[in-house]
C-alpha cells in the first residue's frame, strides 16, 4: 500500500511540474505575442508617418521645416551674393571693365522642395514541422504574410528674385556648425549642408580658365540644379519556438519595419518677369520640367529598389 502511494505521489508531482510548465509556456506565449502585436500596431504603415525622425508636437514640426527653409534660404543667398561680388571683382580686369554677366540681376530663382516618407510594416509567421515523427517521410511548411505601408509627400514651392537677394539682404553669417538656425528636432539633411550651390553657380554663369563666360544667354536660357538626400532605416525581430514535431519561425523574419525619407531640392536660375516675381520663357517650362520630375520621382521611389540607378542623386540641367 505505501508503494502504491509513493508512486501515486511522484506521477502527481510530475503532472503538477508539467502543468506548471504548460502554464508558463503559455504565459510566455502570450506576453510575447502580446508584445508583437503592440510593435505591429504601433510601427508605420498604420498610421501618417512623421516628419522629424523623433515625433514631436505640431509646433516642433514647424519649427524643423522652417529650419530647413531658412537653411536652404541662406545657402541661395549667400552663393547669388558671392557670385555677383566675384563678377564685380572680375570687371577690374576686363577692357572695358564691365561685368561678365549684368544679366544675372534680372534674372529669379524658383524652388521647388519635396519631403517623401515612407514608413512599412510586414508580419511573416512560418512553422515547419513532421506530421507523422514515426514515418519521417516529409515536413509540411507554412506561413502568412501581411504587410501595410504609408507614405507622406509633402511640397513647397518657392520665389527669390536675383537682385533682392544680392542688394537687399545681409549675407547670413556662418559659424563653425555651419548657418546659425533655430532649435529644432533632427530629420534633414539639408540643414546647413554645403549643398554646392555657389561652386554651380560660379562655374556656370562667370568664367572658365580662359576668364570666358561659359553660359551663353542669348536665347534666354536657365540653368537649374536637383538634390536627393535619401535615408533608408530597417530593423526586424525573429523568435523562434522549438516544439516536439514542429519549428515555429525557423527562416524568415517574423515582424519587420522600415522608414524611407527622401528630402529633394530642385532649383532653377533663369530670366524673370521680377514685379510678377515668376520665371518666364524656357525658365519658366524648365522649371515645370523639375515639378513634374519630382513628383514621378517620389511615386517611383516607393516602387523601385534600393539599388536602383534609375534616379540618380544629383541632376545637373540646363535647357538646349
Amino acid at each position: 500500500m505505501s508503494s502504491f502511494k509513493r508512486i501515486a505521489g511522484v506521477l502527481a508531482l510530475r503532472i503538477s511540474s508539467a502543468t506548471t510548465q504548460i502554464i508558463h509556456v503559455k504565459a510566455l506565449s502570450g506576453v510575447l505575442f502580446a508584445v508583437i502585436a503592440f510593435l505591429a500596431t504601433s510601427c508605420g504603415g498604420t498610421f501618417v508617418p512623421n516628419i522629424t525622425e523623433i515625433r514631436g508636437t505640431s509646433g516642433q514640426t514647424q519649427i524643423f521645416i522652417k529650419a530647413i527653409l531658412d537653411s536652404i534660404h541662406c545657402e541661395i543667398k549667400n552663393s547669388v551674393q558671392y557670385v555677383i561680388s566675384e563678377d564685380q571683382k572680375l570687371a577690374q580686369y576686363q577692357p572695358d571693365h564691365k561685368r561678365i554677366a549684368p544679366w544675372f540681376d534680372d534674372w529669379g530663382m524658383s524652388g521647388l522642395l519635396t519631403l517623401t516618407i515612407a514608413e512599412s510594416t510586414e508580419f511573416n509567421p512560418t512553422v515547419s514541422g513532421t506530421p507523422n515523427p514515426m514515418t519521417m517521410f516529409f515536413t509540411l511548411m507554412g506561413g502568412i504574410d501581411l504587410s501595410a505601408q504609408a507614405t507622406r509627400i509633402n511640397t513647397l514651392n518657392f520665389y527669390y528674385n536675383v537682385s533682392d537677394l544680392a542688394y537687399k539682404e545681409k549675407p547670413c553669417p556662418v559659424g563653425p556648425d555651419g548657418y546659425y538656425i533655430d532649435e529644432h528636432l533632427p530629420g534633414s539633411l539639408l540643414i546647413n549642408s554645403d549643398l554646392k550651390l555657389r561652386e554651380w553657380l560660379t562655374g556656370q554663369l562667370l568664367y572658365v580658365a580662359t576668364g570666358a563666360t561659359q553660359l551663353d544667354i542669348s536665347d534666354g536660357k536657365a540653368v537649374s540644379q536637383t538634390i536627393r538626400f535619401q535615408i533608408m532605416s530597417s530593423g526586424n525581430v525573429n523568435p523562434v519556438w522549438k516544439l516536439t514535431n514542429a519549428l515555429v519561425n525557423s527562416n524568415g523574419k517574423l515582424l519587420s519595419g522600415s522608414r524611407n525619407r527622401t528630402h529633394e531640392l530642385a532649383l532653377t536660375f533663369g530670366p524673370a518677369n521680377t514685379k510678377a516675381k515668376t520665371l518666364v520663357g524656357n525658365a519658366q517650362t524648365e522649371f515645370q520640367a523639375q515639378q513634374f520630375g519630382s513628383s514621378l520621382s517620389s511615386r517611383l521611389l516607393n516602387f523601385l529598389p534600393v539599388s536602383s540607378n534609375i534616379l540618380p542623386p544629383f541632376n545637373f540641367l540646363s535647357v538646349p
